[in-house]
């Protein structure tokens, strides 16, 4: 089972530092979550982690292996990148879209198998985009969008998928399902799974591990509950909140505070 490793890795643009000496060591069956205020540096350190960036110090791993050991169809049928932005200027329809996704296994030119349209149609159904399959893409609302490029990583069949931001543009039913969906994925596959989130319960009820990002360097690395504190927030997010139990879940539910509320805030969940 493949196991995904960055060994101290510094990446920035130009004379800009945005990851620095980062280090994290990711395992199949799990979910987990990258946190961290804008700029925090979450979609470089996914850059990196797929090859889209090298860092300038440090060195990422696949299984004991560096990535650039890696030929690109090879790294591609094990890591698959879903983007944050992408172009969509060819009007595709979605299921050739998510046929892409098939390309690493049979390259680009090689008609498509039975087992490569069965591959498809799975992706289509997981991603409850059957009903847009003729659509074409430069059509979809940004939602639908998501989940295009989502189907499109899954068709990949790769053992790593790294999620940047996968519920933006998605109302709270999708949110929900998109998330409960790589959870199972993660678990009954024993796929390594990484993503990128804004909202602090669904990470606290989605990740089984949590990393948070604050000024270019890992700051806090665990379990919900041992991510999830006030004091922590407030430096990462220059917000105060309060950490209580989730009434059914038990896990923790971070609440925001008015601004204007001066008062010292309690963390709950610390509490108990």
């Amino acid at each position: 089972m493949s196991v995904l490793q960055a060994q101290g890795i510094t990446c920035g643009y130009a004379d800009r530092t945005v990851l620095d000496r980062v280090s994290l060591e990711l395992h199949p069956g799990e979910v987990a979550i990258l946190l961290g205020a804008n700029g925090a540096g979450k979609t470089t350190l996914l850059r990196a982690l797929s090859r889209r960036l090298e860092p300038r110090a440090g060195q990422v791993l696949l299984d004991r292996q560096e990535l650039s050991g890696f030929g690109n169809q090879q790294l591609a049928r094990q890591i698959a990148l879903m983007p944050q932005n992408e172009r969509r200027d060819w009007p595709l329809s979605v299921v050739d879209a998510v046929s892409l996704g098939r390309a690493p296994h049979r390259g680009w030119m090689l008609p498509m198998t039975s087992r490569d349209r069965l591959t498809v149609e799975r992706a289509l159904e997981l991603t409850c985009l059957r009903e847009l399959r003729d659509r074409p893409i430069t059509e979809l609302s940004g939602g639908e969008w998501r989940r295009m490029v989502l189907a499109r990583a899954i068709a990949q069949e790769a053992k790593i998928l790294l999620l940047d931001e996968p519920t933006a543009g998605l109302d709270v039913r999708y949110q929900v399902e998109m998330l409960a969906l790589v959870k199972r994925m993660a678990a009954e596959q024993k796929m390594v799974i990484m993503l990128t989130l804004h909202d602090l319960n669904h990470a606290s009820l989605y990740g089984d591990h949590l990393i948070l990002l604050h000024d270019g360097q890992i700051v806090a690395t665990g379990k919900p509950a041992d991510v999830l504190h006030a004091e922590r927030i407030e430096a990462a997010f220059g917000i105060r909140v309060m950490v209580i139990p989730h009434p059914v879940y038990e896990t923790p539910l971070v609440v925001p505070l008015d601004p204007m509320d001066q008062e010292p805030v309690a963390d709950r969940a610390d509490e108990s």
